[in-house]
């Protein structure tokens, strides 16, 4: 592995950074707390975003609204990969804390949402999708701290 420089970082940006895969989740988390231990400056921000439903799978937890359950799973996520939290914040695309299902969403999305109109052509040529596509958001903005 490549050196990073010591304490070179004032602020990382990571993007859906969650694998469903244990062992590949480990790994990441031990590569995420190395730089943050070496290369973040002392005072240092990481912003990290995740998507809310995958936050809480990863942890074996049904999705909640229950906002003390859901401060506690992202404070032991922020403690996993070696931070403190200072803030977060759930955006949703529906307004909704809880996620819209299937038909209901479908509709939601086809009325609301912008059409993925590139990703769409990808996707029924090469995954043989017969779905529209949207863009949608259900996503964790985490801010955490050496």
């Amino acid at each position: 592995m490549k050196v990073l420089p010591q304490d070179f970082f004032d602020f990382i940006t990571i993007s859906h950074c969650l694998f469903a895969d244990q062992a590949e989740k480990k790994k990441s988390f031990k590569v995420y707390r190395k730089i943050f231990q070496e290369s973040l400056s002392s005072d240092g921000y990481v912003i990290i975003i995740v998507q809310g439903k995958k936050i809480f799978i990863n942890y074996n937890l049904e999705f909640s609204e229950n906002r003390d359950i859901e401060k506690k799973l992202i404070e032991n996520f922020m403690a996993d990969i070696g931070l403190n939290l200072v803030w977060y914040k759930y955006l949703t695309s529906t307004g909704k804390r809880m996620p819209t299902k299937g038909p209901e969403y479908g509709r939601f999305a086809r009325e609301n949402l912008p059409h993925q109109k590139y990703m769409e052509k990808l996707k029924r040529r090469y995954l043989q999708s017969k779905h529209y596509s949207s863009y949608g958001m259900d996503d964790y903005i985490i801010l955490g701290k050496r």
